[in-house]
């Protein structure tokens, strides 16, 4: 099963890293989009996965799934990237409390890079939030993603 993986991907006892420059790119995969833009609906909230540039060298990285998942179950997907400093937050929706949006390193036996961005407030991780936080990151997210391949053909390999 590794040798499906690239060597560089695999976290082989690494600690994770959870300091990030706002120029980082995080890699992000999607199968929507809007137009030219990224689909809100193709992301999650909380806990949207990425990758790592700093820590993976190839962008469609992004798109290679974990065990037992066949490795290329979203080898149709398309796939973007968002810098750290653009993460939308924090965000103060009308009716909520102020959430903040961090990314935080999540190494995984094949993917080292595996980043997620958690929602937080006052410093608590939360993992229930309104429809209408979570539809407004989605959205806010979405407008800041650059994509690099859009959904539908696989990447050439």
């Amino acid at each position: 099963m590794a040798d499906s993986y690239p060597a560089e991907l695999i976290t082989g006892g690494r600690a994770s890293d959870q300091n990030f420059p706002d120029d980082e790119k995080l890699y992000i995969r999607f199968d929507q989009m809007d137009g030219k833009k990224v689909a809100p609906d193709s992301l999650r909230c909380p806990n949207q996965s990425a990758n790592r540039s700093t820590l993976c060298s190839k962008p469609e990285w992004v798109l290679l799934s974990e065990p037992p998942e066949p490795p290329d179950k979203y080898k149709h997907w398309g796939y973007g990237y968002v810098t750290v400093g653009s993460i939308p937050t924090p965000l103060i929706p009308v009716g909520a409390k102020s959430t903040d949006f961090i990314p935080i390193h999540d190494p995984r036996p094949y993917n080292y890079s595996h980043t997620e961005i958690k929602a937080y407030r006052s410093g608590i991780e939360v993992r229930n939030l309104q429809h209408n936080v979570r539809l407004l990151f989605k959205t806010k997210l979405a407008q800041k993603i650059t994509p690099l391949k859009k959904p539908g053909l696989p990447v050439a390999p």
